[in-house]
């Protein structure tokens, strides 16, 4: 029973001296200042200041309002259809200022088969880009104008006026570096103040669908 007795107080010896030469765990705390801090996103990269900035497109218009106080638009003209341009330049990486131009050409209105409308506009705009780094580049724009209005047929007449409001929102998924496409949708609300003698002012609008190509000079 020596051995057995001899094995066991070797080891029970063993585990008593590696206790004792094992340093005592002393407690952790962690200083705020030695933690790494996490790496900053950098902001996606400026994709408009300085660049102009050319779109053209075509429209589909319904006309509302009145053209003066006695003459309601739709009794001179039916549904539009129109091209449209503007050109613009980026002042910073949200903000695009330019110009406008737009020529519609109007079917004739039910009971009046002679009646032939067209117009042309043009103006200033602002247009806000709400995201920067994505192909796809959602915007919203406002603007003012000056339009010529042509009613021919029975009782021909000229208009011409102020859009006071152009409201527009749409976006442009840019399929290559330079040229992006993409649909809007657009009010536009003026007064003619040359209209026949003896009318009141009144409101005119138009509220259209278009799709547009846009190109970009110096490219995404």
């Amino acid at each position: 029973m020596t051995g057995p007795r001899f094995f066991l107080a070797a080891v029970l010896l063993g585990t008593s001296l590696a206790s004792a030469e094992e340093p005592e765990r002393q407690p952790t705390s962690r200083d705020p200042d030695d933690v790494a801090e996490a790496p900053l996103i950098p902001a996606a990269a400026d994709t408009l200041s300085g660049h102009p900035l050319l779109s053209a497109g075509v429209l589909g218009l319904l006309p509302v309002g009145m053209l003066d106080g006695s003459t309601a638009f739709e009794d001179r003209a039916g549904l539009g259809v129109g091209v449209a341009g503007d050109l613009g330049f980026g002042l910073s990486r949200e903000l695009v200022l330019g110009a406008w131009g737009e020529y519609v050409d109007y079917a004739h209105p039910s009971g009046c088969s002679l009646c032939d409308t067209h117009s042309f506009a043009v103006g200033p705009f602002a247009r806000y880009h709400l995201i920067q780094g994505v192909r796809f580049d959602p915007w919203v724009s406002l603007g003012i104008g000056y339009r010529s209005l042509s009613a021919g047929g029975p009782n021909a007449r000229t208009y011409t006026g102020i859009d006071w409001l152009k409201f527009a929102t749409g976006g442009d998924w840019y399929a290559l570096s330079q040229i992006g496409f993409g649909p809007y949708f657009e009010t536009q609300f003026g007064t003619f103040t040359d209209r026949p003698a003896g009318r009141s002012a009144t409101v005119y609008g138009n509220v259209s669908l278009g799709f547009r190509v846009t190109f970009d000079v110096r490219g995404r």
